[in-house]
């Protein structure tokens, strides 16, 4: 199985509480539901505050549509609780996806 991964990694920003960020990600948890090709979400804390968000799709296709989507749609939730200046993106090729 091959697909597209994506890897973001971010600080909330400044006066942000993880119960907000965490809230607010119920709706785009389900905004993701409902994109074609979305396949798993994993979001995280580290134990030095950053947050690991990773997003795997059919193809990278799919990432991309779901990207533009994302900017019209969701964007202006998601950004005002997000350090933006923190933000670190990565793309790769999914080889493996395991979940029990």
């Amino acid at each position: 199985m091959t697909g597209k991964t994506e890897l973001v990694r971010f600080r909330l920003s400044q006066g942000r509480t993880v119960a907000e960020w965490l809230e607010s990600n119920k709706k785009l948890d389900a905004w993701l539901q409902r994109q074609p090709g979305f396949r798993l979400r994993s979001l995280s804390e580290t134990s030095k505050g950053e947050w690991i968000d990773l997003l795997c799709w059919e193809s990278g296709e799919a990432a991309e549509l779901a990207g533009e989507r994302f900017e019209v749609e969701m964007a202006g939730q998601c950004e005002p609780m997000i350090d933006i200046a923190s933000i670190q993106c990565e793309q790769g090729q999914s080889h493996v996806l395991l979940q029990q």
